[in-house]
This record gives C-alpha cells, structure tokens and sequence, in this order.
C-alpha cells in the first residue's frame, strides 16, 4: 500500500527549493537593513527640521530688532496714507499712525457686503449659463 502524503515538509530537498530559502532568508536580512536605514533617516530628518526651525526663530528675531532700530520706511507706507486720504504726513507720523491703518484696513476688509437683489444675481446667472451653451454648442459645430 502506498503512503500518501497530507502534509507539506517544511523544506525541500530540490535545488530550486534551496534557492527559494537563500532568496527568502537574503530578501527578510534586505528588509530589515532598509527599516533600520529609514529609521536612521527619518531621525536626521526630524534633527534637520528642529535646526531649521531654530535657524527660522533667530531669523525672524533678528528682522524684528532690525525693524525697531531702522523703523519702516515711508515710501511703503505712502499708498496706506494715500488711500486713506491724510497725504500730508510726514515720515514719522506715518510710522506712528502705521498701526492704525493697518487696522483699520482689516477691519474694512473684514466687513462682508450687503447682498445684492437676489432676483437680479438669478437673472445674470441664467444669462451667464446660456451665453456659455452658445458658445459650446458653436464649438461643437466647429469641430464638426
């Protein structure tokens, strides 16, 4: 009678299953070294980033020192002026006032506009909608 085998042997004895162990065993060693390299990496990177940040925090310290001794320059804060109609300011009642407007400009900015008519913002829509139907149909023609 013959034996018939149920289960697998866990290795075998061909040269190509050989092979297949030496590849397996090399391929998990591979991973392991490629983990080990990324985790090295990953760290250098987080090191890199904490120094780029400290460098970005002196910098920006040092832009701010350099602000307050020199002050703003006039020229920039000409147009604010301008549009806020007080053309007559010298350099260093700008520099003063510089706060203010800027405030003041936030603060316009951040008031929303009063709706317009519904019925009229419907009206430009539909008509914008079929001008642009229009002119994908005289496209669709031209292609033709």
């Amino acid at each position: 009678m013959e034996r018939i085998a149920l289960f697998r042997r866990p290795w075998s004895p061909s040269p190509i299953g050989a092979g297949r162990r030496v590849l397996g065993r090399w391929r998990a060693s591979s991973l392991r070294q490629i983990e080990a390299g990324l985790t090295e990496v990953k760290a250098g990177v987080g090191r890199l980033e904490d120094k780029a940040d400290a460098q970005t925090s002196a910098l920006l310290a040092l832009r701010e020192e350099i602000a307050r001794e020199k002050g703003v320059n006039p020229e920039v804060l000409w147009p604010i002026f301008e549009r806020r109609g007080e053309m007559r300011l010298g350099p260093d009642e700008m520099r003063r006032r510089a706060g203010e407007a800027v405030a003041t400009i936030l603060d316009h900015a951040r008031q929303r506009e009063a709706p317009s008519n519904d019925a009229d913002t419907a009206a430009a829509r539909d008509w914008l909608h079929a001008a642009l139907e229009r002119d994908a149909l005289r496209q669709n023609r031209r292609k033709r």
